[in-house]
């Protein structure tokens, strides 16, 4: 008998990208699930708690206190679940061992990997892992495996044992720190590269749409919040040391792409200082959430049984196979329309607010960031090709 699963959406001031990710699930090849939105947005196709504050953990709490699934997985409603998303991440709560699991995130270009298998250290530190191959860490004393937000899942009885997220973690490192909790309370995590998500980089409270921060502050707080929690032996100064230049160096990279100017990265820094020294004395608020589980209680979301439907595009039928594509979205079939261009551009996946996967193929240009520059070859093979680096998890 499957698991079943609640998969909890937090959505604040995002209506339109809510909407898409919401159309997405329907094509969720995973037959035992419900779906749980914690906005200040109305839904009418999914459960719905209102909530309009700006702090993600008591946002997710609120939404695992409507859950009733075996599994709690959380998506961000700035990102895409492939169809086999959920069906790949409950294969490892089959190790009764496993209270967590993460899977691969995928960029806003929908190729590159922006996260993939990462281990936390106890001062919130990230370490690329041994292995980013499907794996299951057993609980350890330096290192956790740490899912990310966007794309994770966690044992009912598992979050009810830790008491779910800490409302001291408002944003950045949430998830970290129940990873660590976990992990200290003797449950293993498991990481599924099988299940994919995309994820877009939505502009925010902290972020504008091209990925460059407003403000640090709530990095550093929560940096040093657990700090205190998981590290409280650790020199001050060397922490904020070590947060200092990682900060630095990022921004520094951004600088390097025309993310951000030179004269902003002094007042970032500023910001994170502050928060930094506020994280002393912030709060933690871990408090015990309640759920309840049931298949027959489940209040299962509609999905889809259809197959699959592929479609090519060429600029001289562009406009006739989108407007197809559009009707099998309306009428709730998956569908994904790869339109190869006579050019060198490298291949991007967008999933349309109409409801389908549009994929746009040079012709000659890369898939993988690590291709050839130049790729001579047909229209045809690029399509073939295309559809088939997407069949395994569409």
């Amino acid at each position: 008998m499957s698991l079943c699963v609640s998969v909890v959406i937090v959505s604040r001031d995002r209506a339109q990208a809510l909407g898409r990710v919401l159309k997405a699930l329907r094509f969720q090849t995973y037959p035992e699930f419900e779906v749980v939105v914690v906005s200040d947005t109305p839904v009418t196709d999914a459960v719905h708690v209102s909530f309009d504050a700006a702090n993600i953990s008591r946002a997710r709490n609120l939404g695992i206190a409507q859950a009733r699934g075996d599994v709690i997985a959380f998506c961000d409603d700035d990102a895409v679940p492939e169809p086999t998303w959920l069906a790949q991440l409950v294969t490892a709560f089959d190790d009764p061992s496993v209270g967590a699991a993460g899977g691969l995130v995928i960029g806003r270009n929908g190729v590159s990997v922006q996260w993939g298998a990462v281990m936390v250290d106890r001062s919130g530190a990230d370490h690329p892992a041994l292995s980013q191959s499907a794996h299951v860490v057993a609980p350890q004393g330096d290192m956790a495996l740490k899912t990310h937000g966007t794309n994770c899942g966690f044992r009912r009885d598992a979050l009810r044992d830790v008491g779910g997220f800490d409302a001291g973690f408002a944003y950045y490192l949430d998830e970290a720190d129940v990873n660590w909790r976990l992990n200290r309370a003797g449950w293993a995590a498991a990481y599924v590269p099988e299940a994919r998500v995309q994820h877009g980089f939505a502009p925010s409270a902290q972020r504008h749409a091209n990925r460059r921060p407003k403000t640090l502050y709530d990095v550093g707080a929560s940096t040093r919040l657990f700090q205190r929690k998981h590290d409280a032996g650790a020199d001050v100064d060397l922490a904020w040391a070590r947060l200092e230049a990682a900060q630095r160096a990022r921004l520094v990279g951004m600088m390097t792409y025309g993310l951000i100017e030179p004269r902003d990265i002094a007042p970032l820094m500023v910001s994170l200082r502050d928060g930094f020294d506020a994280g002393e004395t912030r709060v933690s608020a871990v408090e015990p959430v309640g759920t309840s589980a049931g298949a027959d209680a489940l209040r299962r979301y509609e999905t889809t049984k259809q197959a699959h439907v592929y479609l090519k595009a060429r600029l001289y039928n562009r406009r006739k196979v989108l407007g197809e594509a559009r009707a099998l979205a309306a009428a709730r079939v998956p569908c994904t329309v790869i339109e190869v261009l006579p050019s060198m551009r490298m291949t991007t996946v967008r999933f349309k607010d109409a409801g389908f996967w549009h994929h746009r193929v040079g012709q000659f240009g890369r898939t993988e960031r690590s291709d050839c520059l130049y790729r001579p070859r047909w229209s045809w093979t690029a399509f073939a090709r295309e559809r088939a680096r997407v069949a395994g998890f569409r």
